[in-house]
């Protein structure tokens, strides 16, 4: 909603779950929930760059050790929170703010 007006329902993403039988490659996908798409993630890519940028601060500045509803954890989490981590959160977005030019390579290791 800093971005763009959208409930926070509209988007989803999957990532691979470290307990599936079915072995998946590393990713994320970001999409619409809404059948058809609502453009609400097209809307995001386009200030992804800012976007980035104050979920590193979020996720940085938050107070816990491991990760909280705060941060990283979601209450609609198809894998319960299983998968999410402060730690795997801060690498990805600091990689991610590398990639847009925000931070320098040497801040880009995962350190909460």
């Amino acid at each position: 909603p800093l971005y763009v007006a959208c409930d926070p329902t509209d988007i989803a993403c999957e990532c691979p779950n470290p307990f599936d039988e079915r072995p998946k490659p590393f990713h994320i996908t970001v999409y619409d929930k809404r059948p058809g798409g609502g453009g609400v993630t097209r809307q995001v890519f386009k200030q992804a760059a800012c976007v980035v940028e104050a979920a590193l601060e979020l996720v940085s500045e938050c107070e816990c050790e491991e990760g909280c509803p705060g941060c990283v954890c979601w209450p609609m989490c198809g894998e319960k929170n299983l998968v999410l981590s402060k730690v795997g959160a801060l690498a990805v977005l600091r990689g991610l703010a590398h990639a847009y030019g925000q931070v320098p390579p040497s801040s880009t290791e995962a350190e909460p």
